[in-house]
């Protein structure tokens, strides 16, 4: 698999034209949402995060959690969500880790490149 960087410094898989992009959105009742382009996939997952416990709930179900395309898996979200923002749109080649602590939660990402 080879890959190839783009103008904005986010790599892309050679010949798919993707870049991989992670959006991580929350709506008025607090609930949480990472809406995730893989360079090397063809689909967008979403991931919900649990407003209690802060668990990542994914189950690959096409439809629920897993869409042809972002901006399916964005209408998606927003029939599904009250009143949803755009907190933080994150430009990442890849989500590294997550962690709980107590009342918050890290998202860790790999940031884009800068052009040199």
């Amino acid at each position: 698999v080879s890959t190839q960087s783009t103008g904005g410094g986010l790599l892309t898989m050679a010949g798919s034209g993707r870049t991989s992009r992670h959006i991580f959105l929350t709506d008025a009742t607090g609930s949480h949402f990472i809406i995730s382009t893989l360079a090397g996939r063809r689909d967008t997952q979403v991931i919900s995060i649990d407003a209690v416990f802060g668990g990542l709930k994914y189950t690959g179900s096409p439809g629920i959690d897993l869409f042809e395309s972002e901006a399916d898996a964005h209408r998606f979200v927003s029939a599904e969500s009250q009143n949803l923002e755009p907190r933080v749109q994150v430009l990442a080649q890849a989500i590294l880790g997550y962690v709980v602590l107590r009342n918050n939660c890290l998202l860790y990402t790999s940031p884009s490149p800068r052009d040199s």
